[in-house]
């Protein structure tokens, strides 16, 4: 008989420099992409085949914060630090408490500031950062 996993959202914590990350988007708080292309092949004519392993583990975090989160007062002067002294790059860690999956590397910046929308609603923020090498395990929940 299989047992019953527990997945909960607000385990999952991001940790940027010295600071815990909150105030996420309704939905999606985080989408990590690996820039490399992880291990292709190549097929000869004759059916040979070979494979190559990408040496490329930079990722690129697309973070979607609440417009009310304090953390978008974060993301900005990591951005302009970043942007007039090239000195805005700290240490990325995510980590899933109920789980396995773990993520972390020792440079990681801000990329592209997020679209600005503002209405009768509160507005979600998608800030795009990306790492220098980086190690990602994914895994399952307890």
């Amino acid at each position: 008989m299989s047992e019953v996993k527990t997945y909960k959202a607000s385990d999952n914590i991001i940790i940027l420099g010295a600071r815990q990350l909150t105030g996420f988007g309704e939905d999606d708080a985080f989408k990590l992409t690996p820039l490399g292309g992880g291990i292709q092949i190549k097929v000869g004519c004759y059916g040979d085949v070979g494979r190559s392993l990408d040496p490329n583990e930079c990722y690129e975090l697309e973070l979607t914060l609440l417009g009310t989160s304090e953390d978008n007062d974060y993301l900005s002067t990591l951005y302009n630090i970043d942007n007039k002294t090239g000195k805005g790059m700290v240490p990325i860690v995510i980590k899933d408490l109920t789980g396995t999956t773990t993520f972390a590397a020792s440079q990681c910046w801000v990329a592209k500031r997020p679209e600005l929308e503002r209405g009768k609603v509160i507005k979600e923020n998608k800030w795009v950062l990306q790492t220098g090498k980086a190690t990602m395990f994914t895994g399952g929940n307890n």
